[in-house]
């Protein structure tokens, strides 16, 4: 159980970590290049929606399913308004994650879902696809919405160049 004096300590930091990372997101590099890189192909690729939507976590290729969440996984994805864990007070049995959409296709695919704990967020992964095996390309983490977005917000954030909030963002991982 959450006592109160925990459930304030960690509002105040969250309030804390939402306005610094907000402060001035309009002049910040990222909002600047982001997503205006015409070098990004799997950004290109999710806006024009050359894809198979996936409504559902496990409509996603497995390859997809398990650089998201590796087997045997620690947690399970919930599905489009299912209940899970939205802060660190832990209700029942539920997930700490949720599935809000996704795509797919032979060689990309993209994943957004929310993250719930102590620093709630939704993170969008692009994944390059090659040999059975799914790698992460790129990773934004949104922070400070309220409410999921849907897949054309969320395109309609990507192509305007100012997203909501993005505290944290890599285009640094391993290439296939």
């Amino acid at each position: 159980m959450c006592n109160s004096r925990v459930v304030l300590i960690s509002s105040i930091l969250l309030l804390f970590v939402f306005l610094i990372g907000c402060a001035d997101r309009n002049d910040s590099p990222a909002a600047q290049t982001y997503p205006n890189d015409g070098n990004n192909l799997a950004l290109a690729w999710v806006l024009k929606g050359d894809y198979q939507v996936a409504k559902s976590f496990y409509d996603l290729p497995k390859d997809v399913r398990i650089a998201i969440l590796p087997e045997p996984p620690a947690d399970r994805m919930a599905e489009p308004n299912e209940p899970f864990n939205s802060t660190d007070c832990i209700a029942k049995d539920y997930p700490s994650r949720r599935f809000i959409t996704g795509g797919f296709s032979k060689d990309y695919a993209f994943v957004f879902y929310e993250h719930g704990g102590l620093g709630y967020n939704q993170p969008f992964v692009i994944l390059k696809r090659k040999g059975g095996k799914a790698n992460i390309i790129l990773l934004k983490y949104f922070f400070g919405e309220n409410g999921t977005m849907s897949l054309d917000q969320l395109k309609s954030y990507l192509k305007s160049g100012k997203p909501p909030c993005i505290v944290h963002e890599s285009n640094e991982f391993r290439s296939l």
